[in-house]
């Protein structure tokens, strides 16, 4: 079922539409890039990237989602070493639908964290 019927069948406007706490123009950008032949482009990003990018460019409000925390966390986010203050680099995870862990390991000591985010742990709203 298209967008428009489904607008339609339930009698809404496009104004609430707009305010729905559900649209994440992220979530839209990917399906487009997932099913794109191609695995990674020529700069090596793979789909979750090239959606990040393209909301970003086209500054348009998103929000995260659990098949794109790493990336936000890769990309936005920098973890300390609580006692040294030396950065913590990420070194995998896991997760579901709803919530992603990531490691995270000094390599100087040793010593590794966890941290948790839920799927929506991020939101970007760029300044129109």
């Amino acid at each position: 079922m298209k967008a428009e019927e489904i607008k339609n069948k339930l009698g809404v406007s496009d104004e609430a539409i707009e305010k729905s706490m559900d649209f994440n123009a992220l979530r839209i950008v990917m399906n487009e890039e997932f099913a794109k032949p191609e695995v990674t482009d020529k700069d090596g990003n793979d789909y979750r990237e090239r959606s990040i990018n393209r909301c970003v460019e086209a500054r348009v409000p998103f929000t995260s989602d659990t098949n794109t925390i790493y990336n936000f966390v890769e990309r936005f986010i920098t973890v300390r070493h609580p006692i040294n203050g030396n950065i913590m680099k990420s070194k995998g995870g896991g997760g579901n639908n709803k919530e992603m862990t990531i490691n995270f390991r000094d390599d100087e000591t040793g010593d590794e964290m966890s941290i948790s985010f839920m799927d929506d742990s991020f939101h970007i709203k760029p300044k129109q």
